[in-house]
């Protein structure tokens, strides 16, 4: 078999790629396209240009949380993962909006044959349930290898996607089956997350549904265990903690993905009665450990499926590639980021998991067929080959856990668990510190700038994004959420998230930048998604903040502020322009209210400053008072002319100064830049 990867634009590139390619039309073909762009047309175009081309390939794919060609992760593309078998037969059904077990049963029925080596399941990200998936393809087949995974919409949860030859659905389940006996298989998996705390039972469940864990219900459980802030948070907090129990040897994660109207939680996949499960969190040295690699025979192997969870994504975010660029250097492989990761344990049993990194390694070699089905034997024993430190954090974790319970009745059971969140935290400020830019992109745009971004604890609801949208444009946000601390941190991942959808749609639309509808929009989006309009809901959450766009070639700069100014110095003058007296998000807000878009001509020299509220607001001084808008724009003037490393240390040394012996009140996030 051959694999080749197409990072695809248009139906000419792809002639020409499968051109050089040498690869022509034939019946044994499968195209995997895992596309970014979660648009249904989109899919649909992208189908036909292969059809065109190659219409007796067979052509799968499914809407992601990122993407994986060659190693390189990416996001908001569409690649085309291109298998050429020698000797394999494709065989496809699609089936929409169907129950689950039934789904399973038919696709089965449909496509499973006796020499099937491997069934691949691309399905919806909400709607179908995994688990009960499987039950129906195993009361068919209960031998029959499983891969694949849960479409994904880049962390919107909002709507996802899943394709087979010209079909479309965001309620489906597209299947192929690779049938043939020279056709090899093994799958693999990496969780790599630690658990921590005490053993809990569930006490009431049923499928993915969960009434209560400890007999507590699990919001309560949540709270419990994590603090308000988390529990306030659920389901969007989740992802970072998830519960892991144990089957079959293989550490299986489950995330809370949504609440029932009676209190009980949805789960990404089954829980059962009886069974334990613990809290984990992502530990950063683990995950990225690819001892495994060196343990395996991969690189006899022709081609890899990678189906990863995209909270991999989230927490490596630039340093994803450690985890698939070594298996792209021993063979050719692809694939995409996942709500879910279908993988089937050395029992033949088949389970949705999170959080994972699943391979399925592929060979139509005869000669190493002998040696690849001997190994396959032990393959689930080769994914969890422990390294030396990953050997010292379980032991560790174990020695953390027996303490625990010999003194969950003392005084020091409270200083371990605080030790835990502490630990937690910090993770979380690795990720919140991933999601700003680095210093090259202002570089590219603007003469010189300076960042000051102090989080008032080891993370905070300020962030500070920039976004290049072409050559010459760019967009800087500076953002102040809801609070400080953990809960201000959830709502910028949030913030986040929307900014990577509302910047692929500018990209892929080539659509006029308007900062006031960016703003518009941040506040209908945060509205939505926190339930703001459901007059029940407890979250009051939400943002201010400055939205600047910038055009070199045009010398042109846009502005939208939520209760947020934009201070800029002309020559000897300084002024301010005032943000609109609304902010993004909350309850009793305007979910339809137009912000003021200001244009302003850039002129060379001229300097910009955008400021959160905590800079202005710290309290200092001999009286205790706040710093002051005045005193500010005094600061700023009269250091205007230096350069801006020196300004930031200036204003720096200023807040210290003022600040003096009263406690930091809130996040500090300054930007300046120079044209």
């Amino acid at each position: 078999m051959k694999l080749v990867n197409h990072l695809y634009s248009n139906e000419k590139d792809l002639s020409l790629f499968l051109d050089d390619n040498k690869i022509t039309d034939k019946p044994n073909i499968l195209v995997q396209v895992f596309s970014g762009i979660i648009e249904e047309t989109h899919l649909r175009e992208v189908s036909k240009s292969i059809s065109q081309i190659l219409p007796s390939a067979t052509i799968v794919g499914a809407t992601t949380g990122g993407e994986i060609i060659d190693g390189k992760v990416t996001d908001n593309q569409t690649i085309l993962s291109i298998s050429v078998f020698e000797h394999t037969q494709i065989k496809s059904h699609f089936i929409s909006k169907a129950d689950s077990y039934i789904t399973g049963e038919m696709i089965a029925n449909e496509i499973v044959q006796e020499d099937t080596q491997v069934l691949i399941l691309f399905s919806d990200g909400f709607f179908t349930l995994p688990n009960d998936l499987f039950n129906g393809v195993k009361s068919v087949n209960e031998d029959i290898l499983i891969a694949g995974g849960m479409a994904g919409d880049n962390g919107l949860l909002q709507n996802t996607l899943v394709l087979l030859n010209g079909d479309v659905s965001n309620h489906a389940v597209a299947a192929i089956s690779l049938n043939s006996d020279q056709l090899t298989v093994s799958n693999y998996y990496k969780l790599n997350w630690r658990s921590v705390g005490k053993k809990m039972k569930v006490t009431q469940a049923q499928g993915n549904m969960v009434h209560t864990i400890d007999s507590m219900k699990v919001k309560d459980l949540y709270r419990k265990y994590l603090g308000d802030d988390i529990a306030d948070g659920l389901p969007h907090t989740a992802a970072l903690y998830p519960l892991v129990k144990v089957k079959e040897g293989l550490d299986v994660s489950r995330i809370l993905f949504s609440f029932n109207d009676d209190g009980s939680a949805n789960y990404t996949g089954n829980m059962i009665e009886g069974e334990d499960v613990q809290f984990a969190y992502a530990n950063v040295d683990m995950i990225m450990d690819n001892s495994y690699l060196s343990k395996s025979n991969v690189e006899a192997y022709e081609a890899a499926y990678i189906y990863s969870c995209m909270s991999r994504k989230i927490i490596l975010k630039e340093h994803t590639d450690i985890e698939t660029k070594p298996i792209a250097d021993k063979i050719a492989m692809s694939g995409f980021f996942t709500y879910g990761e279908f993988y089937t344990l050395e029992n033949k049993s088949s389970e949705v998991l999170n959080e994972t990194m699943t391979m399925l390694f592929l060979s139509e070699n005869e000669i190493l067929k002998n040696e690849l089905d001997n190994d396959s034997q032990n393959s689930n024993q080769t994914t969890t080959a422990v390294s030396s430190s990953d050997m010292i954090v379980k032991a560790i974790s174990h020695l953390s856990d027996v303490t625990s319970r010999e003194v969950e009745q003392q005084k020091e059971e409270l200083a371990e668990k605080n030790k835990l969140i502490h630990d937690s935290i910090n993770y979380a400020s690795l990720i919140q510190g991933a999601l700003t830019p680095e210093s090259s992109v202002f570089n590219n745009y603007f003469e010189d700038s300076f960042v000051i971004w102090q989080p008032k604890d080891i993370v905070g609801g300020d962030i500070y994004l920039a976004s290049e949208l072409s050559s010459d444009e760019i967009l800087l946000m500076v953002i102040d959420c809801t609070g400080h601390g953990v809960p201000g941190a959830f709502v910028t991942m949030l913030v986040k998230a929307i900014e990577r959808q509302l910047v692929s749609r500018i990209i892929n639309t080539n659509e006029e930048v308007s900062t006031s509808k960016i703003l518009s929009i941040f506040n209908k989006s945060v509205k939505h998604l926190l339930k703001q309009d459901n007059p029940d809901t407890t979250s009051n959450a939400g943002f201010d903040g400055g939205i600047l766009y910038y055009n070199k070639s045009e010398k042109l700069i846009k502005y939208s502020g939520a209760e947020t100014p934009l201070f800029i110095v002309y020559g000897e003058e300084l002024k301010m322009i005032k943000g609109d007296r609304h902010s993004i998000g909350y309850k009793k807000s305007d979910t339809d209210y137009q912000f003021k878009e200001h244009s302003i001509e850039v002129t060379e020299g001229m300097k910009l400053y955008i400021t959160t509220d905590g800079y202005i607001d710290q309290n200092g001084g001999d009286k205790g008072f706040p710093f002051g808008k005045k005193r500010f724009k005094q600061l700023v003037f009269d250091n205007h002319q230096e350069k801006m490393a020196d300004q930031k240390e200036m204003l720096l040394y200023e807040l210290d100064n003022y600040q003096g012996n009263s406690e930091r009140n809130d996040d500090v996030t300054v930007v300046g830049i120079k044209f």
